[in-house]
């Protein structure tokens, strides 16, 4: 593996997925959005420059997944990412919304009205 190897199709993927998963997982969809929105123009620079700065210790760190920094340099994957991490938040809160109506007791709705007490008990 080379420090100059962009990722394939399904590496990409796959690493789009894990850090959206990931930011998802900490509940750090705000955060992560801002960071990436922020970094967006700058991407490719960073990942040329971190790929100049690491280089002098790859001997020494051995291969490491090099292709993250391929993934991340491009814009398009960074707009992915940030689609990605809102698709699985909204996912996650429709799936606590849903299990909250479920264990919401459907006989309170009906008989708990405001004017309750003005009702003849039988």
């Amino acid at each position: 593996m080379s420090l100059w190897r962009d990722a394939s199709q399904e590496e990409t993927e796959e690493i789009i997925e894990k850090i959206a998963q990931q930011a998802v997982k900490r509940e750090m969809e705000l955060p992560a959005n801002f960071f990436l929105g922020t970094i967006r123009p700058f991407s490719y620079m960073g990942g040329q420059l971190f790929r100049v700065l690491i280089a002098a210790f790859t001997p020494f760190l051995g291969n490491q997944h090099y292709e993250y920094i391929s993934v991340l340099e491009k814009n398009e994957n960074i707009k992915r990412i940030i689609d990605r991490i809102n698709y699985l938040a909204d996912e996650r809160e429709e799936e606590k919304r849903n299990k909250k109506e479920e264990e919401k007791p459907k006989d309170l709705n009906k008989e708990r009205k405001w004017y309750h007490f003005l009702r003849k008990k039988k």
